[in-house]
């Protein structure tokens, strides 16, 4: 983490975003300028079903990562800053 302040956090900030668009045009990670290629999926029923198994595994990865040691650091974090 980097502890900047004033003008130069408000660069970083800025610049990272671009940063990220650039790498991923430039390695064609999801389809470079293109876009997503793929074909969509046969019926409505496996994309509800796909984006639901989605949402219920990042729900269950945080729900892990915030009993981990990782997580502890992040909530005193919060609490640092609430005050």
């Amino acid at each position: 983490m980097l502890r900047l302040r004033g003008v130069y956090f408000s660069m970083v900030t800025l610049i990272i975003p671009l940063m990220l668009v650039r790498i991923v045009e430039a390695t064609k990670v999801f389809g470079g300028t293109e876009g997503l290629s793929a074909s969509p999926p046969a019926s409505k029923w496996i994309e509800l079903y796909l984006i639901v198994g989605v949402l219920l595994a990042a729900l269950f990865g945080f729900r892990r990562m915030l009993d981990s040691d990782y997580g502890l650091v992040l909530k005193a974090l919060r609490t640092m800053t609430a005050r």
